[in-house]
């Protein structure tokens, strides 16, 4: 059985039928092999994202006591920006793990809805939190 799926993240329908648009929603379909190629690609990029901003959380550490409250030399920002900061680096490696994941159930074979809607979601608060540093930065 050669069945196709739906990769949009709110829909994943599935057919048997050689169909290139996904019935419901009208996106593109995928075979097995195609999904698992996407996997793989997606899977890589889920652990750059990892190994980039954890490079950037640890030669940063000096945001950490600044978190706390404490002055650091090196980082001019408030207690409550150096906080939202690492939470927002903390999403972004949250937004890498998810697709790891997701890469890996698409290589299996599996859904990856959940997953991807997980790193959506974690990806829009990383933003969300970095906008606010951005913003309380500006107004000082």
């Amino acid at each position: 059985m050669n069945e196709r799926v739906c990769l949009s993240p709110f829909c994943g329908a599935r057919t048997t039928k050689p169909v290139l648009r996904c019935p419901a929603c009208g996106r593109p379909v995928f075979g097995r092999d195609e999904i698992a190629r996407r996997g793989r690609h997606v899977m890589l990029l889920g652990l750059i994202l990892v190994g980039v901003i954890g490079g950037l959380v640890l030669s940063w550490s000096s945001l950490l006591p600044s978190a706390a409250g404490t002055p650091t030399p090196g980082f001019r920002g408030t207690g409550f920006e150096a906080r939202t900061l690492l939470f927002g680096f903390a999403a972004l490696i949250l937004t890498g793990v998810s697709f790891t994941a997701s890469g890996a159930l698409m290589i299996a074979g599996r859904s990856s809805r959940t997953t991807t809607r997980a790193g959506i979601l974690s990806f829009a608060a990383a933003v969300a939190a970095i906008a606010i540093v951005l913003i309380s930065a500006s107004g000082r």
